[in-house]
């Protein structure tokens, strides 16, 4: 091409000057590139390169956070692992000490420190599986795996691994088993002791009779307590007179004496009225010297001895003494006056004071009551006070007595000693709408044991000879400890030497109904559970003096272990009479969501598996079955249930495993299920080693639980180590996807350099052709100038 020389227009540097823009672009990215370090560092400098590098570098941050969950995946598991450590640690003590528990040699006392220990490890065991947490997630109570709920208490359920969402309905097939019955030894009363109780209560509201002190035992005949209402009249009536009855005598060698009909007038009490002669007379109709004294059989005071001498064939005068007044005239028989120093006489004497017949004394527990022993009527004692003798009803649901204390005298025909003694007489409170408040009418029997024979329900346990070792110590000297084991619980109660029978029946019916959770709800049956025999009966109540003790569960749940001091389990002398058998239960269990049956089974374990995935159920043995008292063997029998909500019970689940995310996309993920490993979960929640026995059963519960622990070890390690090979295999993939990466988006420095260095030279010599160029349009202007 041609041109000629112009000035308007330089065409030689405009040629230059795009060369020099082309250069300086290309200088321009390769300065980028390398200052950078990166090949493609915009959408513009590669579009379809650049879409697969953001691809891959995503897929790089996931393979990294992937790798950092399953750091945390190992961490969580640790921590678990560690817990389950100290559980293995403290159930190998366990079977330890079961071991030693099992050795013949130690004693009961033994056995009670070594279980103190047990039972610390049972509840830090408890105390490790319900605290054991990881970023506030717990580990090993089972909430790590699942969740549930039920309606009843009659079903619980313990989460052994992994489960799935449901509503179940569990359905009950129960044919019953037997619950395991336990007797005492016969207690019998200490010598010098007495012991009394109600033989028959008739139609009165006499409950019970407690504290028999110098009193006679019944082997020759019952006390008899007769009962009077306000509105009988007779003994009780409003009219009553005084009177004085003949008891006994003491009369030595020699002596005769009888008496005629006797006359008596008292104004304010009702007691003994007792006489000694203190000389030698064979004519005492003339006047023989004697003493006479009266004893209140109301509240057992007593007035003094006073003198009198006898006058014209009488013993008569007026005795005040202690605010005691009666008059007395006692004829004696003609030829009958021969009498000895020393020879005694006791009458009963009855005041006059008699009950008004009102209807507020009605209502309100007046009376009047007399005890008779072998036709010997004694005197007749009135009450006519409001709640005197029967108070009414406080509605709190418990059976409440009022104790009114009764006091006698006797005379003993062969040694002439005068006994003084007293009985406490337990008025039961009436709660039918008619007779709320009221005495009851009618005769009750009265037995009284002497020492050696069978104890009573108000017999004291310092009163009873198996208390009292061959040295004469007292066991209830201190406080006795007796700890209780049932329904994988334990519970303590303490005894003391003022406990009655009756007391320790109550502590251990409210230990067993209440704080072990065996009772049957019902109070006709619970009330059954523990009883003193006082009286030959049915069923377990062959022999007298003995306490039955049991629970409303059948099969192994239903059993109780005692354990205490070596002397007090000696003294009790347990000894099963009736062994337990389980209940043979079928089992459904339905998803209500879906209809389908997940599982069915037939088994004689309160512990079922392999009905509901991942789940055992732990079924009360009171589900499915009715308990009762059959009055006619006197035995707790068990019938299967016929109430539907014993039949038909309810459990939610809820799935809840550790879900860990090892991968970048959805679904990578390792599911962890850890099961519970507390007592209840590993079955050791009733060990004990309260006996030999007791401590043999405890080696294999321990061996099953230390089977359990081993294998969720094994099951975290196995976790642990298919995580660690999880970090590999991403620490791998992550390496060959940035290395892929790399070569797409990054710069090859020397190629880059090389292209930087061409483009830097060419955008040089652009630049000096463009002043060159810059100079053609000068030569044309030189061609003017000249």
């Amino acid at each position: 091409m041609s041109t000629g020389m112009i000035t308007n227009s330089n065409l030689f540097s405009l040629s230059s000057l795009v060369a020099a823009g082309r250069n300086q672009s290309d200088l321009s990215q390769s300065i980028n590139r390398l200052s950078s370090g990166l090949r493609i560092n915009t959408f513009m400098d590669d579009p379809s390169r650049m879409a697969i590098s953001e691809k891959m570098r995503g897929f790089i941050l996931g393979l990294q956070t992937s790798s950092q969950n399953a750091q945390d995946g190992i961490s969580y598991l640790q921590t678990a692992e560690g817990a389950a450590n100290e559980v293995s640690n403290m159930l190998q003590r366990m079977r330890e000490l079961a071991v030693e528990g099992a050795n013949g040699v130690y004693s009961a006392n033994d056995r009670l420190e070594i279980q103190k220990e047990i039972d610390q490890l049972k509840e830090e065991i408890d105390r490790i599986s319900e605290t054991t947490q990881f970023n506030t997630k717990k580990l090993i109570n089972g909430e790590s795996s699942g969740a549930w709920n039920s309606g009843t208490d009659k079903i619980s359920a313990v989460i052994n691994g992994t489960v799935a969402d449901g509503n179940y309905d569990i359905n009950f097939n129960v044919k019953p088993g037997q619950n395991q019955v336990q007797s005492t030894q016969i207690f019998t009363l200490r010598e010098g002791k007495l012991g009394a109780y109600v033989g028959s209560q008739g139609t009165t509201n006499i409950g019970q009779v407690s504290n028999p002190y110098n009193i006679q035992d019944t082997e020759e005949g019952s006390y008899s307590v007769t009962i009077q209402n306000p509105t009988d009249g007779g003994a009780a009536g409003a009219q009553m007179s005084s009177s004085m009855t003949f008891i006994n005598s003491y009369q030595k060698n020699g002596s005769n004496m009888a008496f005629g009909s006797v006359t008596a007038v008292t104004t304010n009490e009702s007691g003994y009225f007792m006489i000694e002669f203190t000389e030698n007379s064979t004519n005492a109709a003339a006047g023989a010297g004697y003493r006479v004294k009266f004893i209140s059989a109301e509240n057992g005071e007593e007035g003094q001895w006073l003198d009198f001498t006898s006058v014209n064939g009488k013993l008569q005068g007026s005795y005040n003494s202690n605010g005691f007044n009666l008059n007395f005239e006692i004829p004696m028989l003609a030829g009958a006056d021969t009498v000895n120093d020393g020879d005694k006489f006791l009458f009963s004497v009855t005041d006059s004071k008699g009950v008004a017949n009102d209807d507020n004394l009605i209502a309100n527990g007046g009376g009047a009551l007399q005890i008779s022993h072998n036709g010997v009527q004694g005197p007749v004692i009135v009450y006519n006070q409001p709640d005197s003798l029967t108070k009414p009803d406080d509605k709190d649901g418990i059976v409440d007595y009022n104790n009114v204390t009764v006091h006698t005298v006797t005379l003993d025909s062969k040694t002439g000693t005068f006994n003084a003694g007293e009985i406490t007489l337990g008025f039961k409170e009436n709660t039918g709408a008619a007779a709320n408040g009221q005495t009851l009418s009618g005769t009750a029997t009265i037995e009284v044991r002497k020492g050696g024979k069978a104890a009573t329900s108000t017999t004291k346990l310092s009163e009873l000879a198996n208390f009292v070792d061959e040295n004469g110590v007292e066991l209830f000297a201190v406080t006795q400890e007796l700890k209780i084991y049932g329904n994988n619980k334990n519970t303590t109660i303490y005894l003391e030497g003022d406990d009655t029978i009756q007391d320790v029946v109550d502590k251990i019916t409210k230990a067993i109904t209440q704080d072990l959770d065996m009772g049957s709800g019902l109070t006709e049956v619970d009330k059954k559970l523990i009883s003193f025999n006082q009286t030959e009966s049915t069923g377990f109540g062959v022999v007298p003096g003995t306490m039955i003790l049991q629970s409303a569960l059948t099969g192994k749940d239903g059993e109780l272990s005692f354990i205490g001091s070596q002397k007090l389990m000696d003294a009790l002398g347990l000894e099963v009479v009736q062994e337990s058998s389980q209940n043979i239960q079928t089992i459904t269990a339905k998803d209500n969501l879906t209809g389908v049956i997940s599982g069915e089974r037939v088994t004689s374990n309160s512990r079922v598996t392999d009905v509901i995935p991942g789940v055992d159920l732990i079924v009360d043995t009171r589900t499915g079955v009715d308990a009762y008292y059959n009055t006619g063997t006197g035995k707790i029998d068990f019938k299967p249930s016929s109430r539907l909500e014993n039949q038909n019970l309810n459990l939610h689940i809820v799935d809840a495993r550790t879900e860990i995310q090892i991968g970048t996309e959805k679904g990578e993920k390792l599911d962890v299920s850890l099961p519970a490993l507390n007592t209840a979960a590993l079955g050791i929640g009733n060990t004990n080693i309260n006996t030999q026995d007791d401590a043999q059963r405890a080696i294999t519960e321990i061996d099953n639980a230390l089977t359990k622990v081993v294998s969720t070890r094994a099951k975290i390690g196995a976790y642990i180590n298919r995580l660690n090979s999880t970090i590999n295999t991403l620490a791998t993939a992550e390496e060959n996807t940035t290395s892929s990466e790399s070569r797409i988006r990054d710069t090859d420095i020397a190629r880059e350099t090389t292209a930087m260095t061409t483009a830097q030279v060419a955008y040089q010599a652009n630049i000096a052709i463009l002043a060159q160029a810059n100079q053609i349009p000068a030569i044309a202007l030189s061609l003017l100038q000249a």
